[in-house]
């Protein structure tokens, strides 16, 4: 049986996810573009396939991690749609053949105001962690190969490249729990 490994959930803020990507919302920096009736800014979105959008639906599981992956060619975004808060668990990019410490996976509440941009390689749990009890709804920016790779090794088993996928049960006999300290 594997032990858990408290996680405490925290806030979400772009200096506190900084490591593992960025947020998406409101900047505090002069937007890039400006008009009359609209302003912008820029986000740091990068893939080295064509860009594949999906429509993703999470539903509640208990607030535990094991699997854990990585995408060597993609950034993700994931934008909530429908105010759908949910919970991220994240650890900064690592070298080449390096896993992470699970100590050093942290865990966000995304309020469903704002998306994020994982950065390359930033690990991420498998699964998104939904609070609502109908589930959340997102849009997911991936790549198109990253996204077929993985999809093929659910139906097939084959092993993926583009995305480095690992057990922390198997790797280091715990699981990451999910705790919310802030309720």
């Amino acid at each position: 049986m594997a032990e858990p490994l408290d996680v405490e959930i925290k806030p979400l803020s772009p200096a506190a996810f900084a490591p593992f990507g960025h947020v998406i919302g409101p900047s505090e920096t002069d937007p890039s573009f400006l008009v009359a009736w609209a302003r912008g800014s820029r986000l740091s979105y990068d893939t080295e396939e064509p860009t594949e959008v999906l429509f993703m639906e999470y539903i509640p599981v208990p607030l535990e991690c094991d699997l854990v992956e990585r995408h060597f060619r993609v950034t993700q975004a994931f934008i909530p749609l429908a105010e759908s808060p949910s919970i991220m668990v994240v650890a900064a990019p690592t070298g080449p053949a390096t896993i992470p410490d699970p100590e050093s996976f942290c865990a966000f509440h995304v309020p469903g105001t704002v998306g994020i941009i994982l950065r390359k390689a930033a690990w991420h749990a498998v699964t998104r962690f939904p609070v609502s009890a109908s589930g959340g709804r997102f849009a997911l920016l991936t790549g198109r190969e990253t996204q077929r790779e993985l999809e093929d090794s659910s139906r097939n088993g084959s092993r993926p490249t583009l995305t480095e996928t690992v057990s922390l049960v198997e790797r280091y006999g715990i699981k990451l729990r999910l705790i919310d300290l802030r309720v």
